[in-house]
């Protein structure tokens, strides 16, 4: 009996073991839920995932903080439907405190044909979570295909 007493004992003094979460996984975890915040038009859960001052840069135009970010750029993107988009983290480097990823998007556009969009995230760990600090996305259209004249 004393035996089995210890050992319980002993078991709830034990640390449990550390989480398997590296800075790796929880980058590409903010980094996943900031892409399903998009394509859902969820600005209450992008708002989750960014920085308060955060820096938005698309084909060199420039916002500085969310207020700025998710007004003069998500409210009008959001306010025509999402692309079918695909999407994939092409390089992702995370220390303790810092990280930096890169992804490739693949979005269908009908009317302006495929886009290929790639976007920069810095991200810094605030706290106990990680915040995206910095977004740069360039896109670039593949052009539509355009019926060949007849030739006479």
């Amino acid at each position: 009996m004393r035996t089995g007493l210890l050992c319980c004992l002993l078991f709830l003094l034990l640390p449990l073991p550390a989480s398997a979460a590296t800075p790796e996984t929880e980058v590409r975890a903010v980094i996943t839920a900031y892409q399903d915040a998009l394509a859902d038009r969820n600005i209450a859960h992008l708002q989750k995932t960014v920085g308060s001052d955060l820096i938005s840069i698309e084909n060199g135009s420039r916002r500085e903080g969310w207020g700025q970010v998710r007004d003069r750029r998500l409210i009008p993107q959001f306010a025509r439907p999402a692309p079918a988009a695909r999407w994939q983290i092409v390089k992702l480097s995370a220390s303790a405190d810092m990280a930096w990823a890169y992804t490739k998007s693949l979005l269908a556009s009908p009317h302006k044909g495929d886009a290929v969009v790639w976007t920069v995230f810095v991200l810094e760990r605030r706290g106990k979570e990680w915040k995206i600090v910095l977004v740069d996305q360039s896109s670039s259209h593949a052009p539509t295909a355009t019926p060949k004249p007849a030739h006479r």
